[in-house]
């Protein structure tokens, strides 16, 4: 009897312990963000060859990055400028010139680094392999045009192609994978410049 008479006292100093825990209300703004970003980046044409970023004032959302194409562009004012508690949307994403040689790097590049053992796994799915049918169109690459197939999803490293100019954003583990990109980027023929802005850590 006295054993829970204890745990009844216990139990009952406990409950004003509980009740005095502070509330943290969610934050309107950091919740904001989360929703833009994840219409960013579920977008269907975003993939690898394009970056997307963003700046919040307020309910203000400034649209930046890179798009291979207009309808990306295009989609991302739309469906940003839907997300609830957004007020006001200013697309200033570049999109980028039509070059057949452009594309040519892009795909290239794109084999080179995501073949990399290192790099691997960083591509859409936590990694890709050289005989996975996500990596060709039904026809296989070398029947098919550079410019058709793109491939689509959340990649980690972003192939940035302009003019023969590129620019790898998105984010590694380490400093050496990051290097690593920048190397391989720097040693495919026909590349003009590489510029490596990848962050290294979360």
């Amino acid at each position: 009897m006295k054993q829970i008479l204890r745990f009844s006292v216990l139990g009952v100093l406990l409950v004003p312990f509980a009740l005095a825990r502070p509330h943290v209300p969610p934050n309107p703004q950091a919740q904001l963000e989360n929703k833009v970003r994840k219409e960013l980046v579920e977008l269907p044409d975003y993939g690898v060859y394009d970056f997307l970023a963003f700046r919040l004032d307020g309910h203000r959302v400034t649209l930046m990055g890179y798009a291979e194409n207009d309808m990306l562009k295009s989609e991302a004012g739309k469906s940003v400028s839907r997300v609830k508690g957004v007020e006001a949307v200013q697309n200033d994403i570049q999109v980028l010139p039509l070059s057949r040689i452009d594309d040519s790097i892009r795909t290239a590049l794109f084999f080179r680094i995501y073949h990399q053992p290192s790099l691997s796994r960083y591509a859409a799915g936590d990694g890709l392999m050289m005989q996975d049918p996500f990596l060709r169109p039904p026809l296989g690459w070398q029947n098919t045009p550079s410019n058709t197939f793109e491939p689509a999803g959340d990649y980690s490293i972003h192939i940035i192609v302009n003019n023969g100019n590129v620019l790898l954003l998105g984010n590694v583990d380490t400093k050496m994978d990051k290097d690593l990109a920048g190397i391989t980027a720097n040693e495919l023929p026909g590349v003009f410049k590489v510029e490596n802005l990848l962050t290294v850590g979360s």
